[in-house]
């Protein structure tokens, strides 16, 4: 958006200080140059100096409303509307629509959309706006309409173009989308987000060199901006360049704001673990955290990283740390489990599945609290815990690991009965089972007999159930002839 002479007049009028004024069309034109080209503080300013000049002008209070909408505050923003709302005005309709659909109302947000196009004149972009506010809520597939209705009436509009490029990225949909990057290009040979994008595609279509011509372009366009250093990393990565691809993120590391350096540290920890630089690789991880606001599902992220390189106790201390901000929150406390036995922290474990078992009891749950019970040698406490496993459906490795609890406590006769059990239910999965934990066991029962006894008594029953399911088939087709012989007689 080309600066206009009230824009330039506003920043001279700024520079120079003192007393300035603008009227609310003016300072609407000044506002929403910055809103396309301006930084959010710059916004602030000017929309601080229209309330203080004209704190009652409905103008204005559309512009706070914006405001508020583009910076998240979509409850706020609808509040404000309210004031001032009137639904014969097509801006009213599309910032009330675009605030709906940021809160998830699709079905109202749809309805303001059709009275704001009500009026549409083909010269204005009211479907280009439309398919912004839906755009930014997330709602991609109904922004695309919106914007396919914009570009119906202006096929070169570049902002329309550009919303449609995104849309379809978002949606996995690349169908066309080279064609379509490839006109943005034609039209604005300076398209930093076009240019990332006919990377993308000819990366994924094995064309290396022309993907990496696409991304250079880009960084030569906006070469403070992040994105495309990243992309080209993450090609770079595919291809094996591992040592180009560090390069590539250490740049886009050193122009980043925290939130995407964040993210570019978790993906060089990644780089420098399949380089075997392990050390490095996990402070990445912990320098991560240095650049974002400590919540429950940053901690997540990091201890899922964490699981992926590795690091098993710098996993249990991310998830500790999660579990201290949301102490119910089952997915952590599912993951904390599996972190300590793999640290061999039994006891740890134990109470963590004890935990789950109060918020969410589960046969499996029961089985894993019974599994720490077991290696920590508390043998009655497991077998109650796998008995506990087993009453909404037997299952044979409960039964298997009930056995083991037997051993240990030297119950020979139950423990007989619980491997029939398992046995009957996986016969091969309860001896290859039971084997591992217990090979004497196993062997013992070959060396006496039990397990060929046991072995009989099933082929016996097996072949008890053939004979049934014979006469019940013999009997089924003797009916089915009886029938087809009384059909032909009538």
């Amino acid at each position: 958006m080309e600066k206009s002479d009230i824009v330039e007049h506003y920043e001279e009028m700024i520079a120079a200080g003192g007393s300035v004024y603008f009227d609310p069309v003016e300072l609407s034109e000044v506002f929403h140059y910055y809103v396309e080209n301006g930084t959010t503080e710059q916004l602030e300013g000017v929309l601080a100096l229209s309330k203080e000049l004209h704190p009652d002008d409905y103008i204005i209070k559309q512009l706070e409303a914006e405001y508020l909408l583009n910076t998240g505050d979509a409850g706020e923003a609808l509040r404000l509307l309210d004031t001032i709302f009137d639904e014969s005005q097509p801006y009213h309709c599309i910032l009330r629509s675009a605030a709906l659909a940021k809160l998830g109302m699709s079905a109202q947000a749809l309805e303001y959309a059709r009275l704001a196009q009500q009026d549409e004149d083909p010269d204005e972009y009211i479907s280009y706006d439309l398919g912004l506010g839906f755009m930014n809520a997330d709602m991609f597939t109904i922004a695309l309409s919106y914007y396919n209705r914009s570009l119906a009436a202006h096929p070169d509009d570049v902002r329309t173009l550009s919303g449609i490029l995104f849309c379809k990225t978002q949606l996995g949909d690349t169908d066309g989308l080279e064609e379509l990057a490839d006109k943005i290009i034609r039209l604005d040979p300076f398209h930093y987000e076009a240019w990332i994008t006919k990377g993308n595609v000819k990366a994924a279509e094995k064309n290396y060199a022309e993907a990496y011509d696409a991304f250079d372009y880009a960084i030569a366009i906006s070469p403070d901006d992040t994105d495309a250093y990243v992309h080209k990393a993450r090609v770079k990565d595919e291809e094996d360049h591992k040592e180009e691809a560090l390069e590539l993120l250490s740049e886009a590391e050193s122009r980043a704001d925290n939130e995407q350096k964040a993210g570019i540290l978790v993906m060089k920890a990644y780089v420098l673990h399949f380089l075997m630089r392990d050390k490095e690789a996990q402070q990445a991880v912990w320098d991560s955290l240095e650049c974002v606001s400590l919540t429950p599902q940053v901690f997540l992220r990091a201890a899922y990283c964490f699981r992926d390189l590795g690091a098993s106790p710098e996993e249990v201390t991310m998830l500790k740390a999660a579990d201290e901000k949301e102490p119910d929150n089952e997915e952590v406390l599912n993951l904390l489990g599996e972190a300590y036995n793999d640290c061999g922290l039994f006891e740890e474990a134990a109470g963590v599945y004890e935990r789950l078992c109060k918020l969410h009891p589960t046969p499996s749950l029961y089985a894993l609290w019974g599994s720490c019970e077991l290696s920590l040698g508390n043998y009655q406490k497991a077998y109650k815990l796998f008995a506990d496993s087993n009453k909404p459906e037997p299952m044979w490795q409960s039964y298997i690991l009930m056995t083991a609890c037997d051993i240990e406590m030297s119950r020979f006769n139950k423990m007989e009965d619980d491997f029939r059990m398992a046995y009957s239910l996986n016969p091969d999965g309860a001896v290859e089972l039971l084997e591992k934990i217990a090979p004497d066991m196993i062997k013992q029962m070959r060396e006496n007999g039990f397990l060929k006894d046991l072995q009989q008594r099933r082929e016996k029953n097996v072949r008890k159930l053939e004979k049934e399911l014979l006469k019940i088939s013999l009997k089924r087709e003797e009916e089915k002839n009886k029938r087809s012989k009384d059909n032909e007689e009538k």
